[in-house]
């Protein structure tokens, strides 16, 4: 596979000079269709430190472009790319030279760089009468797709944007997205699609407009989408701090050590809010460990229920607009808790129930290990 860098094809770093078409002939150097081999090879782009403006790229589908690091309008260290500010467009498509638009896209590695709307600092916010993404997939993912410490800012529309669904093969570990004007990703198919297992995991973004993460239309038994490590912060009056939008979502979604900050929020505030209508497997949310200033752990519109932010290291289960807590407290009891229903709670130490099984105490500090507690399967019931 080649390995190439900017420097090779006379690229130089320019905040005023508009470098699209070198470095989109680069990125299409990197792409070898009918290899000697019999099949299609493509290589890495190391784009050098410094900054680059430029229109729109195209990045063929397996081609790799990979920076020096997030970098800064500054200059120095590190790879800052800024689209021209009058320019009204996604910044950077991933694979549309795939002819078939019901193909996959394998094997593209975005790594190590700064994308950002413009000129445009933080805090500051796009116009909401633009249109424009900063990363969008339009074709299916396939696999070994990689993203991988990029920081994409101020869009008017998206950070990032995967339109047809995909494989377990897409990775999207350390992606920080702020001050875009809807979300920070955003997860779409269309009905022929599917996600397959679809990971998320270790993103961080702050002030997007209506939230950081938004899935639609996920659905069947082959889908479950695993969401793991987010943060959101929402500083300015009027920006979201949703952490997770589901759309006409009716698949399984387990959520693990999330944490939402807000300053001035407002009631509707949620760290997941669900939306859409009524229908035979709504939403199954599964979390796991979580921390918001928010006043809902969970907005539902589709049921009209608000799960208020009162547990935090539990294990939780909700869906059809009912939840169901897990304890972390030994095991010693699960906690049904019925929406809008009234029932006084048994009182602490009530056992009810059989045991049916049995969790390990350990000495604090030490981590020793003291014996075991029995875990039973009473229940007690209150209204949220």
């Amino acid at each position: 596979m080649p390995i190439q860098t900017f420097a090779d094809f006379g690229i130089t770093p320019s905040a005023t000079v508009d470098n699209t078409l070198p470095i989109q002939a680069a990125l299409d150097a990197m792409r070898i269709e009918n290899a000697p081999n019999g099949g299609n090879e493509a290589g890495i782009l190391l784009a050098n430190p410094g900054v680059y403006k430029f229109t729109q790229l195209h990045i063929p589908h397996a081609v790799g472009l990979i920076g020096a690091g997030p970098g800064s309008l500054g200059g120095g260290y590190g790879t800052y790319f800024f689209t021209d500010p009058d320019f009204e467009g996604d910044g950077i498509i991933i694979g549309d030279d795939v002819g078939d638009p019901n193909e996959f896209v394998h094997w593209t590695q975005l790594a190590n760089f700064f994308l950002n709307y413009g000129l445009s600092k933080f805090g500051e916010f796009p116009d909401p009468a633009k249109t424009g993404n900063g990363i969008v997939f339009p074709r299916r993912m396939g696999e070994s797709n990689m993203i991988d410490n990029i920081h994409v800012r101020g869009f008017p529309e998206n950070g990032l944007v995967f339109k047809r669904g995909g494989g377990p093969g897409t990775g999207l570990r350390g992606f920080t997205t702020f001050d875009n004007g809807d979300y920070g990703v955003r997860y779409e198919r269309t009905n022929a699609d599917e996600w397959w297992n679809l990971h998320i995991e270790h993103i961080s973004g702050d002030d997007n407009g209506r939230g950081l993460v938004y899935l639609e239309n996920l659905g069947n038994q082959f889908e479950h989408v695993h969401i793991n490590n987010l943060k959101s912060e929402s500083h300015t009056a009027g920006r979201a701090d949703t952490v997770i939008m589901l759309n006409n979502c009716r698949a399984q979604v387990s959520i693990e050590h999330v944490s939402c900050r807000v300053d001035g929020t407002s009631t509707a505030s949620s760290v997941c809010h669900i939306k859409g209508t009524v229908g035979p497997g709504d939403a199954r949310v599964d979390f796991h460990n979580f921390w918001g200033e928010a006043p809902n752990l969970i907005r539902d519109d589709v049921y009209g229920v608000n799960v208020p932010m009162e547990s935090r290291n539990v294990f939780l289960h909700y869906a059809l607009g009912k939840v169901r807590f897990k304890t972390h407290e030994f095991g010693t009891f699960i906690e049904k808790l019925e929406v809008g229903e009234t029932v006084s709670p048994l009182p602490n130490g009530t056992v009810v129930g059989n045991v049916v099984g049995k969790a390990p105490l350990y000495e604090p500090g030490t981590h020793k290990l003291l014996g075991y507690v029995p875990i039973y399967d009473e229940i007690a019931q209150r209204t949220i």
